[in-house]
């Protein structure tokens, strides 16, 4: 018996074949097996967080540098004489880059939008050429960093571009 386990555990490369031959190094073995299966599901997560956290940071650079534009555009009209064509070009000017602005708040990577808080699988912004009306929260998206640590994988449009105001008041409902 003891040739015959020896020759098994030569052929297979396995010291035991059945856990109940050495039930302590087979819970071993599970746990560590688990272990692996836990880290390699956090590699996962890791790689999936880290394409997230990169499309907003290209996002947001995006909305950085149209923000810049459409500074320099109203700045270069303001206070001249500009006519009236030339107002109304640079009104068309600012709906197109808000309608950009708005798409760009309206990136997806993975069918995720990226900042709609918690509610992520629906479109945040809608401009509608009077206001842009955000419908996403503030709430976070976390995934597991490492063992008992989790990490905010996305961002809210609130905490990103700001812009919600506060409720209007008045006499009349």
């Amino acid at each position: 018996l003891a040739l015959f386990r020896l020759q098994n555990q030569l052929s297979t490369g396995r010291r035991i074949q059945l856990p109940s031959e050495d039930a302590p190094a087979a819970l071993r073995a599970i746990n560590v097996q688990r272990l692996l299966d836990r880290k390699g599901q956090i590699k996962t997560n890791l790689a999936a967080s880290n394409q997230y956290l990169n499309g907003a940071w290209d996002r947001i650079g995006s909305v950085s540098d149209m923000l810049i534009e459409l500074r320099g555009n109203v700045v270069g009209v303001a206070g001249n004489t500009a006519p009236d064509s030339e107002r109304q070009e640079l009104a068309q000017s600012i709906n197109g880059l808000l309608q950009e602005l708005v798409n760009a708040g309206n990136a997806k990577i993975g069918g995720r939008h990226l900042f709609a808080g918690s509610r992520s699988q629906s479109q945040p912004y809608d401009f509608n050429r009077s206001f842009v009306e955000y419908s996403g929260n503030d709430g976070w998206l976390r995934s597991y960093v490492d063992l008992e640590r989790l990490f905010e994988t996305n961002m809210s449009g609130t905490d990103v571009f700001g812009g919600v105001s506060a409720a209007v008041e008045g006499s009349v409902d």
